[in-house]
């Protein structure tokens, strides 16, 4: 299921995010982010039929952010990167 594999992407995103920066607010949200996804995963995988997923990994050249946090060094996970709305 695609939506269980997006969504294992982002815990794994996170996972980096939050160890691979020193900033409060990264860390912050990165966490905030890896719970919120293993909550969706919880609830994705109680959908009847959903198969076997608890050995589903992400694929970094099919997930974006993935690849994106991959290739990104610490000095570059800045609050100022990340844009809020008000």
């Amino acid at each position: 299921m695609r939506a269980i594999e997006m969504n294992v992407a982002e815990v794994q995103a996170g996972k980096a995010a939050e160890s691979n920066t020193q900033n409060a607010r990264v860390k912050s949200f990165a966490q905030m982010m890896v719970k919120d996804h293993n909550e969706a995963l919880t609830e994705l995988r109680a959908i009847p039929g959903a198969g076997n997923t608890a050995d589903v990994k992400a694929s970094a050249t099919r997930h974006p952010i993935r690849t994106g946090i991959r290739a990104t060094r610490t000095r570059h996970l800045q609050p100022a990167r990340i844009q809020t709305r008000t």
